[in-house]
């Protein structure tokens, strides 16, 4: 039980949506095509899911043994650099999970053939490289860049794909959509930490930029997400209209992250952010299927 509960602690289940939102919303877009197979899309979400959990793990592990972790910080409890668990115990929990994801995408395999099975040893590669080692994504100023392929493009292609067995331009827009969406959670939380990351020489948009210009691309990625609402409705669906319920969510968010400065607060706008994507899947979903 002691286990479990460092293991859900240490997976960070308020990043979950930028993993879980865009494979519901791709399996959604296959179904509505007529394409659609159950147990395909539980294994892709438990592949999935357990690839984020050992991103987070590692960067738990890596950060705590290099003493990143201290008193001052603002993000949400680190295990190592509490003294919960050893490097070495939350560093098993991230090979175990990885054992995890690639047990749950052997049918993956043999359904998508060399495509997933390429796809899917480059996201092994990022679960560790996002965060370990002296080339790390996070100190070579492209992890914004990476979050957008691999949240976006990577799970939405992959995904409708396995359940297809072909693709259409269709998934460009949706994949720009879920990509921003996680990029919006990874700007929020660099914009908390940006103290903290200049001290660890981490290079992202708001360590290398700043705030203002961090800012400014939060918003337009924002706003790109919801003039992208538009090509669903060209095509008929009524995604398009359904996702700007969420729209009012949005501009509340941003006005808050605007109007404070770096905080606790942050971890709620994290949260709130999460729920939001959460919300605009659902109706997006919804606006597809109904």
């Amino acid at each position: 039980m002691r286990f479990l509960y460092y293991f859900i602690l240490g997976s960070r289940i308020k990043t979950w949506p930028a993993s879980l939102v865009p494979l519901i919303m791709s399996s959604a877009l296959a179904f509505k095509q007529g394409f659609f197979d159950k147990s395909l899309f539980y294994f892709s979400a438990l592949s999935i899911l357990f690839l984020q959990i050992a991103v987070n793990l590692f960067n738990d592990a890596l950060d705590g043994r290099q003493g990143l972790d201290d008193s001052h910080r603002r993000g949400p409890l680190r295990l190592v650099g509490s003294g919960a668990l050893s490097f070495s115990q939350v560093r098993f929990m991230a090979f175990f999970s990885c054992f995890l994801a690639v047990l749950f995408a052997i049918p993956l395999v043999i359904q998508g053939g060399i495509l997933i099975l390429l796809a899917g040893m480059v996201s092994l590669c990022f679960t560790y490289f996002y965060t370990g080692s002296p080339y790390s994504l996070l100190k070579l100023g492209l992890s914004e860049m990476a979050v957008v392929l691999f949240f976006g493009f990577f799970i939405v292609f992959g995904v409708y794909y396995l359940q297809a067995l072909t693709i259409n331009s269709s998934l460009i827009y949706l994949s720009l959509q879920c990509g921003l969406w996680a990029l919006s959670l990874l700007l929020i939380n660099h914009l908390r930490d940006e103290e903290e990351d200049k001290k660890r020489g981490r290079r992202h948009i708001v360590t290398l930029y700043g705030r203002t210009h961090s800012l400014f691309l939060l918003i337009m990625g924002q706003a790109f997400i919801y003039l992208l609402c538009f090509y669903w409705l060209g095509l008929g669906f009524k995604s398009g209209a359904f996702s700007f319920f969420v729209l009012p969510l949005s501009v509340w968010l941003i006005y808050l992250i605007c109007k404070n400065p770096p905080s606790q607060k942050y971890n709620f706008y994290l949260a709130f952010c999460s729920l939001c994507y959460i919300l605009f899947g659902c109706a997006w979903t919804a606006g597809l299927l109904f």
